[in-house]
C-alpha cells in the first residue's frame, strides 16, 4: 500500500512538472530555447532506436563502473592503512582533503597535459570519488574498532580474523551506501568530464554534438536519459543486497 502511495505521489509530481514545462514552452514559443515535452520525448524515441544509442550508453556506463570500482578498492585500502598506521592517517586524510578542495576543471586541464582523454576522464572521476569512499569507510572502521576494543583486548586475534569476523560484516551497510553515493555522483560528473575532455564517444560526446547542432531537444533528451540511468543504477545497488540474500537463502 505504501509503495502504491509513493508511486501516486511521484506520478502527481511528474504530471505537475509536465504541465509547467508545457506551459513554459508554449509561452516561449521557440523550440531552440525550450522545446515542448512531447518534442523531447519524440527525440528520445529517435535516440533510443538509433544504432549508436547502446554503444554510447555502454561506453559511459563502463567509465562510471570502472571509476566506482577503482574508488571503492583504493578507498578501502587507504582507509585500512590509515586505520592501522596513525601517522599515515594524518597524511592521507589531509592529502585527500586537499584534492577534494581543488576544482574538477583544474584536474581535467592538468590531466590532459599528462595523459590521453580516456585516462583523464577515469582519473578525474577517481579523484572525485575516492575521498568520499575513504572518509565513510575510515569513520566506520574507527567506530567498529572502538566497539570491539574490549573483545579484541581479551581475545587477541590476528588482523585477518578481525577483518573476516568483525570488520567485513560491520562494513556492509557503509559499503552499500558508499557504492550508491559514488555511482550517483559518477554518473553526473562523468558526463561533465566527457564533455570537457572531448572524448570520441559517450553520452557527453552526444550531448556536445547536439549542442553544436543547436538541437536543444537532443541535449534535453540525453539529459533525461542520463537521469534515468542514474536512477536505475541507484535502484540496482540498493536491491543488490536483497537479491544476494535471497540467492543465499
Amino acid at each position: 500500500m505504501k509503495a502504491w502511495h509513493n508511486r501516486l505521489e511521484w506520478a502527481g509530481f511528474f504530471a505537475v512538472l509536465f504541465c509547467i514545462w508545457q506551459a513554459a514552452a508554449t509561452w516561449v514559443h521557440n523550440d531552440m530555447i525550450l522545446p515542448a515535452p512531447l518534442q523531447v520525448l519524440q527525440t528520445m524515441e529517435q535516440q533510443l532506436v538509433s544504432p549508436v544509442f547502446l554503444p554510447t550508453v555502454l561506453i559511459s556506463v563502463g567509465r562510471v563502473a570502472a571509476a566506482v570500482v577503482l574508488a571503492l578498492g583504493s578507498g578501502f585500502l587507504l582507509a585500512m592503512l590509515a586505520h592501522l598506521v596513525h601517522p599515515l592517517e594524518f597524511f592521507i586524510t589531509r592529502l585527500l582533503l586537499l584534492l577534494r578542495s581543488i576544482p574538477n576543471i583544474a584536474f581535467i586541464i592538468l590531466m590532459l597535459f599528462w595523459m590521453n582523454r580516456e585516462a583523464a576522464v577515469l582519473l578525474v572521476l577517481w579523484l572525485l570519488l575516492v575521498p568520499i569512499v575513504y572518509s565513510a569507510l575510515l569513520e566506520r572502521m574507527e567506530e567498529i574498532s572502538a566497539h570491539y576494543k574490549d573483545v579484541f583486548r581479551i581475545y587477541p586475534q590476528p588482523w585477518s580474523v578481525r577483518l573476516r569476523e568483525a570488520f567485513f560484516p560491520e562494513l556492509a551497510g557503509t559499503w552499500s551506501a558508499a557504492v550508491v553515493t559514488a555511482s550517483s555522483l559518477a554518473c553526473k560528473a562523468g558526463v561533465m568530464a566527457e564533455i570537457l575532455c572531448q572524448v570520441p564517444a559517450g553520452i557527453g560526446r552526444s550531448m556536445q554534438s547536439a549542442r553544436f547542432a543547436l538541437d536543444t531537444a537532443g541535449v534535453m533528451g540525453w539529459t533525461i536519459w542520463l537521469l534515468l540511468f542514474a536512477f536505475a543504477l541507484d535502484a540496482f545497488w540498493k536491491r543488490l543486497p536483497l537479491w544476494l540474500e535471497r540467492m543465499q537463502g
